[in-house]
């Protein structure tokens, strides 16, 4: 057999014909995908890949982010009042204010829950509200909303009380840069 009409076998390295499918030495066949020199370079990648993910998990997501209970009293809802208008379906009410953030992390998907009360204090009406879009910085202010359709007649709704009830903050949580929500 000459040299041109031969090739090595991939498992045992006896020299078999250069079309040959199977060898006929050991019964190995003649792939290149098949045979464990790419075994190795494939196991090595996916163990990165999968490293890499768990890495990025823990550190991103676990080791990076604040529990908002933790911060609770630093994040702070001031100046709140109460909007109710009359629609076609019924008055839909609102309640609008502000939170300040004296923490050292940025929040965000704030989860509101909000308590309607009437002239003498007593509440009339509940409401909950996650706010995904909303981002407060460290130091700084941002309005939000809670809204939904009343419960009651409209003009029984004559103060509000909001409490956050969760919050995220993470090292991968920010805006882009150039944001303008929040500020």
């Amino acid at each position: 057999m000459s040299t041109t009409e031969s090739k090595p076998c991939l498992a045992c390295g006896e020299s078999i014909r250069q079309v040959a499918k199977k060898c006929p030495h050991c019964p190995q066949i003649q792939s290149k995908l098949s045979s464990l020199q790419f075994v190795v370079p494939v196991l090595a990648v996916v163990v990165v890949v999968a490293f890499g993910l768990m890495a990025w998990l823990f550190y991103g997501l676990l080791a990076g982010a604040y529990d908002s209970t933790e911060y609770q009293q630093h994040l702070v809802v001031l100046d709140e009042i109460v909007h109710v208008e009359d629609r076609p379906g019924g008055p839909y009410v609102s309640c609008m204010g502000r939170i300040t953030n004296g923490s050292p992390a940025r929040w965000r998907d704030f989860y509101f829950e909000t308590t309607f009360l009437n002239a003498d204090g007593k509440i009339i009406d509940t409401l909950s509200e996650r706010a995904p879009a909303l981002y407060v910085r460290p130091g700084q202010d941002a309005q939000f909303r809670v809204r939904g359709v009343a419960d009651k007649s409209g003009a029984l709704y004559k103060s509000c009380r909001t409490r956050i009830k969760s919050a995220y903050s993470s090292r991968f949580s920010y805006p882009p840069t150039g944001s303008r929500r929040g500020r």
